[in-house]
């Protein structure tokens, strides 16, 4: 009912409180209502509350590379720990390798990382395997990052003309390679 009302910290509340029962329940359904619980937090900015709530979903399922790559994304995006990300982000990629929206993440943590060229490979086949606008311009950066500037420019523009190119996020990111595109 919180939920509905937009009370998203009470929300965040009960739905924790639902999944520690089922937990002490030996409920088979425990391991999704510690997910559902992740999905309000970060809905909630509770990123530390979120990743709190999905290890203890990958706890009583580890089989769960999404919830893994949630993990590894908050980490890096929300919170800076781009170290303690990869592994992870690996992990996900490792079980879910056709998967856009995990080769993505674990491109973007190689990015935040310094390491360009991962990056490119990793973003590269995100954006083969369907991945949108804002993919394809994250590996144009990668690109420029990694001296490759004519092919980031033509990534950029590829971007750039796609259906889903739009966005205060894909403005921005646009405007980060382009800053690296300049001399």
């Amino acid at each position: 009912m919180k939920l509905k009302s937009g009370d998203l910290l009470g929300a965040v509340e009960d739905a924790k409180e639902s999944a520690e029962m089922a937990t002490k329940q030996e409920d088979p359904e425990a391991a999704e209502a510690w997910l559902v619980a992740g999905n309000i937090a970060i809905s909630a900015n509770q990123p530390t509350e979120a990743i709190s709530a999905w290890e203890e979903s990958l706890s009583l399922n580890p089989n769960q590379p999404l919830t893994t790559n949630n993990i590894a994304y908050v980490l890096s995006d929300k919170l800076g720990e781009h170290e303690r990300a990869l592994p992870m982000a690996k992990a996900a990629a490792d079980a879910n390798p056709l998967n856009p929206q995990i080769l993505d993440t674990l491109g973007t943590v190689y990015l935040a990382l310094g390491d360009a060229e991962s990056a490119v490979q990793v973003l590269a086949e995100s954006v083969r395997r369907g991945a949108g606008a804002i993919t394809q311009a994250r590996q144009a950066l990668a690109l420029a990052r990694s001296g490759s500037k004519d092919e980031a420019r033509r990534t950029l523009s590829a971007a750039k003309a796609r259906d889903d190119a739009e966005g205060d996020d894909f403005q921005a990111m646009v405007e980060e390679v382009e800053s690296n595109l300049m001399p």
